[in-house]
């Protein structure tokens, strides 16, 4: 972890984020702030949609890595919100979602205009909050993560799904990555089930389209997505099959599924630390 009880605090570094998914409010953040002392977060003002963070980094950091160290975790934290919440968060506001120009005027008729692209490229969330019981799952999240000063091979899944994080955050007017980014969040879904077989257990599905079958939805999300999958995998994908919202399906699915792993590992953690105790009894 980035800062552990005792230590000595050296660096304090900001970073302000945004979520096209979830308003922010001052509540939540307070009761993460009473729980947690190594990341604080803040409401900014008049900016309902923005998070600022200052990450906490102890004095055995030293300068020539604190920029590393800090942006391994502060990724690390976009990850977390990201999974945790099903939503969009991502370092900066999106632009050019539906126009690419300054201003548009009429000089006949002296009236200015907007036209552009409908619909704009934008997913149509539902109203949600960042609350409590989201932010006790990010917590859950980050703590499980690969941390930053793992083997890289560790982080495989994550940095597939943070690629498709980065994807749907850069769709724009003046380059789409829809499929790029359904890509990735495939990609991340196949390691993850390779790399947490022994945390989701023996009986669970083994593959990707094992895994949409096991799913409780219904037949047609399910054919949906092995189609898509199969044309992706196949480079048959033709313009316009895949939108956003079969991206954002896609991630939610990566979503669930991290999160089930990381719920499983601190389950297992927890057994572990009790039958520790229970042999330290008996010692």
């Amino acid at each position: 972890m980035l800062f552990r009880s005792g230590q000595q605090e050296k660096w304090e570094l900001k970073i302000r984020l945004f979520s096209q998914s979830h308003s922010i409010r001052p509540k939540p953040l307070n009761q993460w702030n009473d729980k947690v002392t190594w990341i604080k977060l803040y409401p900014v003002n008049s900016k309902k949609n923005h998070l600022d963070a200052i990450l906490k980094i102890p004095k055995f950091i030293t300068i020539q890595v604190v920029y590393h160290v800090g942006y391994g975790y502060s990724n690390l934290l976009l990850a977390a919100l990201n999974i945790a919440s099903g939503g969009l968060f991502w370092w900066h506001e999106p632009k050019n979602l539906s126009t690419f120009y300054e201003r548009l005027v009429d000089k006949e008729n002296q009236m200015t205009g907007k036209i552009g692209r409908v619909p704009e490229l934008k997913l149509g969330w539902p109203p949600a909050v960042l609350d409590e019981a989201i932010l006790d799952q990010v917590i859950n999240a980050f703590a499980m993560m690969p941390q930053p000063y793992e083997p890289p091979e560790n982080s495989e899944a994550l940095n597939h799904y943070m690629a498709g994080i980065a994807l749907l955050a850069k769709t724009d007017v003046f380059t789409q990555f829809e499929v790029q980014s359904y890509g990735a969040f495939i990609s991340a879904a196949k390691a993850a089930l390779r790399l947490y077989r022994d945390d989701l257990g023996t009986e669970f599905p083994i593959d990707i389209f094992a895994l949409l079958s096991s799913l409780t939805v219904d037949d047609a999300f399910k054919k949906k997505h092995s189609d898509l999958i199969a044309r992706y995998e196949a480079h048959t994908v033709t313009p316009g099959l895949i939108t956003l919202s079969e991206v954002a399906e896609m991630k939610r699915i990566c979503d669930g599924l991290f999160m089930l792993a990381f719920s499983k590992r601190i389950q297992s953690r927890a057994q572990k630390d009790r039958e520790g105790d229970s042999n330290s009894r008996l010692d």
